[in-house]
């Protein structure tokens, strides 16, 4: 409705002016409230006759169901700008691979168990169910008002949080501008596809066509071409190190190199590259090393044909 759309506007934009640490109160009282719901539902739920045959094995309506699994899981883009904040001792792999299980088994046991219980047709779902069915305990139909509030309110501010460091970050318009970008252009926007389906239509084929790419392709790449740095970066390392202890520096380890580089060249082809600097870096050790083995045999030879007395 108009009114619950100013209401979730009205509480989303103001929380959208903070900073990722400042909104971490607002998380936790949504991660409480949504933990009640969840249990009370669950409790409803499974009070009712549980009937497997209410879940189909398979739909024609594929299309909205993957956007929705999917856009539950698009939360890579958020990581990079949480891993700035986090505390020093926070494990990410923890916290994401935990908060990750954690959530898939919430909607697993809720879809199953709510599933089971609930005849869902046509264009209604699980909210709507909750709100139309007078049997149900009043405490499971408020929890129906409840979890958008917790879901929504505290989930929004958090990309518009984002897109503001970002914008920020890579300086492309001061605070004022990003402000506006990042917190007031979606909810103008929004208005556009508020009425009939076309948020639902907007949803489903962006969710299809852009986050597989923006939270799974470009992540992996982004993984890759950090690995391949950091292995160029290891390899100068230990050359120096070896000719820092005036050990011979054999040519054929610069091969790795000259490899990675011809290979990840064309994801950036920056004239002043990280792989070309790296590149320069191991011909400079290799020439260093070479001159220092010189010097070693003409000492030699010296002494063999002058021997000290």
């Amino acid at each position: 409705s108009p009114l619950g759309f100013l209401v979730v506007l009205a509480m989303s934009i103001p929380m959208g002016y903070f900073n990722l640490d400042d909104n971490i109160w607002v998380q936790k009282v949504a991660m409480a409230a949504l933990t009640m719901c969840l249990a009370v539902w669950v409790a409803q739920f499974g009070s009712l006759p549980l009937d497997a045959n209410n879940i189909p094995a398979a739909t024609n309506a594929i299309g909205s169901l993957f956007s929705n699994v999917l856009i539950n899981y698009a939360f890579v883009t958020t990581i990079p700008s949480w891993v700035n904040e986090k505390m020093t001792d926070v494990s990410i792999g923890r916290s994401v691979w935990g908060s990750s299980f954690a959530a898939t088994l919430c909607y697993v046991v809720l879809g199953v168990v709510g599933g089971y219980a609930l005849h869902i047709s046509g264009n209604d779902d699980l909210l709507a169910t909750i709100e139309d069915t007078k049997s149900f305990w009043e405490l499971t139909r408020v929890m129906a008002y409840i979890f958008p509030l917790a879901a929504l309110v505290t989930s929004i501010p958090i990309y518009s949080i984002i897109i503001r460091y970002n914008l920020l970050e890579n300086k492309v318009c001061s605070k004022p501008v990003s402000n506006i970008l990042a917190v007031l252009l979606p909810w103008v926007m929004a208005l556009f596809f508020y009425v009939g389906d076309g948020i639902q239509n907007l949803l489903t084929w962006s969710t299809l066509l852009i986050q597989p790419a923006i939270n799974f392709l470009v992540p992996l790449l982004v993984y890759m071409r950090a690995q391949k740095e950091i292995i160029g970066e290891q390899i100068i390392e230990k050359r120096m190190s070896r000719m820092s202890m005036g050990k011979r520096v054999d040519s054929p380890s610069i091969a790795p190199i000259k490899r990675s580089t011809e290979k990840a060249s064309f994801m950036r082809p920056r004239k002043a590259s990280i792989e070309q600097s790296l590149l320069d870096a191991a011909a400079t050790a290799e020439a260093e090393a070479e001159d220092t083995n010189s010097q070693d045999a003409s000492q030699s030879t010296s002494h063999l044909i002058f021997p000290a007395h």
